[in-house]
């Protein structure tokens, strides 16, 4: 059963009526829906489900009798007892109240799910950032393996090219062994050579030192024997000079012969030439 009017919303009905369709409503809520300045004509409609009905009675002595029973009005009072309705009306503001929780609960999963909308389209462009972020370090990275490869490439050419200098450079190497060789042999034999020139200069300066002092010896007897016969003349004994080989070369005997000639007379050759 209705317990509340549709026009007026309240919980209990004012002296209730109802139409022709079973609709319930207050006396005066239907007759001021009735009696609006645009019903001009004799029926009106019901304010829920747009039944039409009619306003008016037909005068009933104008009738027959045997019609009367069957006349009544569109509009009819009825009676309700709203007393057992208690329990429902409870439970109706328990529920209201149910329902004002759950409108307040579904606002704040509204406000919550707004929240969450927001973060996911945060979250979206965060993803498609760094999306475009990963592309771009998957093209730097793809780069720089170009770069590397283009590195290694090259090292390795390089590296061949050193090797081949390597190999250049170990024969020139072995080469550079062979004349060092072959130059300290000429080095020993210039220096046995010179060991051999020292001597034979050694053998010449003795022989003419020896000279010299058989010259000065001959001059001593000379000048002895222009004083007189009576100064006793000493003679000093004379060692034979030793016999010695020498294996001469050609240069050597050059230049033994130039260091005799540039060599500077001495005194007593200078006077006894002078005498």
């Amino acid at each position: 059963m209705v317990t509340q009017c549709s026009i007026c919303l309240s919980s209990k009905f004012k002296e209730p009526v109802c139409t022709p369709c079973g609709h319930v409503y207050c006396q005066q809520c239907l007759i001021d829906h009735a009696n609006v300045p645009s019903n001009q004509g004799m029926t009106s409609t019901c304010p829920e489900c747009r039944t039409e009905f009619s306003l008016v009675v037909p005068e009933l002595r104008y009738l027959p009798p045997k019609y009367h029973p069957f006349i009544q009005p569109a509009i009819r009072r009825i009676y309700a007892d709203m007393s057992p309705d208690a329990g429902l009306r409870q439970k109706v503001k328990q529920l209201e109240k149910s329902l004002l929780v759950k409108t307040k609960t579904e606002d704040m999963l509204m406000k919550k799910c707004e929240g969450l909308a927001a973060a996911l389209d945060v979250h979206r462009r965060g993803e498609r950032d760094a999306v475009a972020e990963a592309q771009e370090l998957e093209e730097k990275i793809a780069e720089l393996e170009y770069e590397r490869d283009e590195a290694v490439t090259s090292l390795n050419e390089k590296y061949y090219d050193l090797e081949e200098e390597n190999q250049a450079l170990k024969r020139d190497n072995g080469n550079w062994a062979t004349k060092f060789e072959a130059l300290h042999q000429r080095l020993k034999e210039s220096e046995a050579r010179q060991r051999s020139l020292e001597r034979a200069l050694a053998v010449q300066k003795s022989k003419q030192r020896n000279t010299e002092l058989l010259h000065e010896l001959t001059v001593a007897a000379h000048e002895v024997a222009m004083i007189g016969p009576q100064a006793p003349v000493f003679e000093r004994p004379m060692k034979p000079m030793p016999r010695r080989r020498l294996l001469r070369t050609r240069d050597e005997d050059t230049s033994i012969s130039a260091v005799a000639s540039a060599k500077r007379p001495r005194i007593s050759d200078v006077q006894s030439s002078s005498v």
